[in-house]
């Protein structure tokens, strides 16, 4: 008896320090590390939510007569980040996504067979993160970001509508992302905005 109560109050005396020098060693190896690079795809962007209630005849097309709707396929958001620790809490990022949208030209009679139109979302944004958890191989964080996109117009119709870009406000809303890792790892997010409502990606730190 007296044993065991010797062994569990050694475990319950060293167990803060076993727990502090965990943290402490991933604290110095995020200060070690304070760069990173990622690679990322998106579903669902504010962009395509934009595209399917918002008209861009009136950028592209004469209003009177056409209208662009009926989104017909997406390619996703591709993304690319660079990121650096200010802390191990706190990271701020550069960021550029694109995605390309096809859509149906409709003219007033109905949709008119064969006739595309293609929109590219050009995205530039800075991004903040709060690393609110953290151990050795797991995160959770919550980030914003805000900046422009651009959005270029391509006509495959036999329409001569204009081909031109148009600026945009973007942002993206990350309620919660999960990182698993550290060096070379995974992520997956989940929020609103130019990134997608889901985010997927792979991340090398350095």
């Amino acid at each position: 008896m007296k044993k065991t109560l010797f062994i569990l109050l050694t475990i319950i005396c060293i167990s803060p320090h076993i727990n502090a020098q965990t943290n402490d060693t991933t604290a110095t190896a995020i200060a070690k590390h304070k760069n990173e690079f990622i690679i990322s795809y998106g579903i669902l962007g504010a962009q395509d939510i934009l595209s399917l209630v918002y008209s861009f005849n009136t950028f592209f097309y004469d209003p009177l007569i056409f209208e662009i709707n009926n989104l017909n396929q997406t390619s996703g958001i591709f993304g690319i980040t660079y990121g650096r620790f200010l802390s191990p809490k706190v990271k701020i990022s550069g960021l550029l996504n694109f995605e390309r949208a096809r859509f149906t030209v409709q003219d007033e009679f109905g949709v008119v067979e064969g006739n595309d139109f293609n929109l590219d979302f050009y995205t530039f944004m800075v991004r903040g993160d709060w690393f609110y958890f953290t151990q050795e191989y797991v995160s959770l964080y919550s980030g914003l970001a805000i900046g422009g996109t651009i959005i270029s117009s391509k006509n495959n119709s036999k329409y001569n509508a204009q081909n031109k870009n148009i600026g945009l406000f973007g942002f993206q809303i990350n309620a919660i992302g999960l990182r698993l890792g550290y060096r070379f790892y995974a992520l997956g997010e989940l929020g609103f905005g130019y990134q997608g409502i889901l985010r997927f990606g792979l991340g090398y730190r350095f």
